[in-house]
């Protein structure tokens, strides 16, 4: 069996911890013992010919050099430059690789078909050359896109834009915070030359952020699922899976287009007709259904209530080109989470999918909520207090700050914010001050 490891960090090891990866693991063991200037010291576990050994004849093979600021308890390079430098010497021990027939960089499709081939020849793989996938774990050595540029032409393949803590392009694991604009320069770089994005170690405001920004190929190559290792560093089961039923398959079709922008959603089923609405929501198990309210076989507020009976927890979401004040009523009193009409911004939906399931509160649209009187989320939930403190946290005021207008405790406003944050279900201040954007400009308009 031909196996791929998805990160390994060859050259750090040999150049900062002075590890001959040549040689067997026993001996590198050996060469550190009674060593105590690192941790695991005579614990070393990968090299070269044990790669072989195991028939792992591809490697995603990282560079890594972080930058840390004066105040940082993160060890790292005081400089980008040197940041730089130290991954060009990493590099320099690939190369060396490749001379001594170690290694074999893969840095394009024809090549990974040769190297697949040569080592599924039927001889012996104890001295063929390991093949290594270049990728960059965190981006702080970058230091102007045009080294990007350059990394690419001797042949880096994924960029890792954060490792642990604040870093140049992007927040990493235990940080907060979306990425700066620095950041999303250079997804925009990355994506122009092909670049994948490696998503391992992005907090989760930059992790969605990037999701939004970027439209290149996507991989995480040393994740954890959160349900299995509760912490920061990673993923949560936040993949929305949605159920499309609609009599028109046109509409169908453009629904489904627009979701699959959407790289934290992904469409598990279609329907036509009221009663494959229901098969469909029992069989499919979504997240969320969005559901035409005119069906061939029966109304859909008739599908909403069998749905809502059977199915409690089901989210669904009224998609419709009717925006009377008795359809939307009539929907909202047998279950749905919420109620948009077709002609409305598309994005508008993603907005209302995301409402729904990532926040737990119904989401009407602008020209709903105007025919039908309902209340906005944010007018039945905002105190005027909330209000007040959201308003001066978008103009970047710190709690001191907004206490002192406010004529409050500044433990009394980060109660409220905290408190705001868990309403909101944002764990990050900046997050919250996206969302308050969002919420006042509406309340102005």
């Amino acid at each position: 069996m031909f196996i791929v490891d998805a990160h390994l960090d060859l050259s750090m090891n040999a150049m900062e911890w002075n590890r001959d990866l040549q040689q067997s693991v026993d001996e590198i063991r050996a060469r550190e013992k009674g060593l105590t200037d690192k941790p695991d010291r005579g614990n070393a576990t990968v090299s070269i010919p044990e790669l072989r050994k195991g028939n792992i004849g591809l490697v995603v093979a990282t560079q890594i050099a972080r930058y840390v600021a004066p105040d940082s308890i993160i060890p790292g390079w005081h400089s980008p430059e040197q940041a730089w430098a130290q991954t060009q010497a990493q590099l320099a021990w690939y190369k060396a690789m490749e001379e001594q027939g170690e290694m074999v960089q893969i840095s394009n499709r024809r090549s990974l078909e040769i190297h697949l081939a040569y080592w599924n020849d039927g001889d012996s793989n104890d001295y063929k050359p390991v093949g290594y996938i270049l990728s960059l774990e965190g981006a702080d050595s970058i230091v102007t896109l045009q080294h990007l540029e350059r990394a690419y032409e001797y042949g880096l393949r994924a960029v890792g834009p954060a490792h642990y803590g604040p870093g140049r392009y992007a927040n990493g694991t235990n940080s907060t915070g979306e990425m700066n604009e620095s950041g999303l320069a250079l997804l925009r770089e990355m994506e122009r030359l092909n670049i994948i994005l490696d998503a391992t170690h992005l907090c989760d405001d930059a992790f969605w952020q990037a999701m939004d920004n970027f439209h290149g190929h996507v991989w995480a190559s040393h994740n954890n699922c959160r349900a299995l290792v509760n912490h920061n560093r990673q993923y949560s089961d936040e993949q929305i899976k949605v159920l499309i039923v609609d009599d028109h398959s046109g509409v169908r079709m453009g629904i489904k287009n627009l979701l699959n922008t959407a790289k934290d959603m992904v469409v598990v089923g279609e329907g036509g007709n009221g009663a494959e609405a229901i098969e469909l929501a029992t069989t499919r198990n979504p997240d969320i259904l969005l559901l035409d309210i005119e069906l061939p076989d029966q109304r859909g507020d008739i599908v909403m209530r069998h749905i809502h009976d059977t199915q409690p927890d089901m989210k669904v979401l009224a998609v419709s080109s009717y925006s009377d004040r008795d359809y939307i009523l009539g929907m909202l009193e047998n279950g749905a989470s919420g109620y948009i009409t077709k002609d409305e911004a598309p994005m508008m939906l993603l907005d209302a999918i995301r409402s729904i399931i990532n926040k737990g509160i119904s989401w009407f649209s602008p020209r709903a909520v105007k025919n039908s009187g309902i209340p906005s989320v944010e007018e039945q939930t905002l105190t005027k207090r909330e209000v007040e403190i959201l308003e001066r946290l978008i103009l970047d005021q710190s709690p001191q700050e907004i206490a002192s207008l406010l004529g409050m405790d500044v433990e009394q406003v980060n109660k409220y914010l905290k408190l705001l944050m868990r309403k909101f279900e944002t764990e990050s201040i900046v997050s919250l001050k996206h969302i308050a954007k969002r919420i006042l400009s509406k309340r102005g308009s």
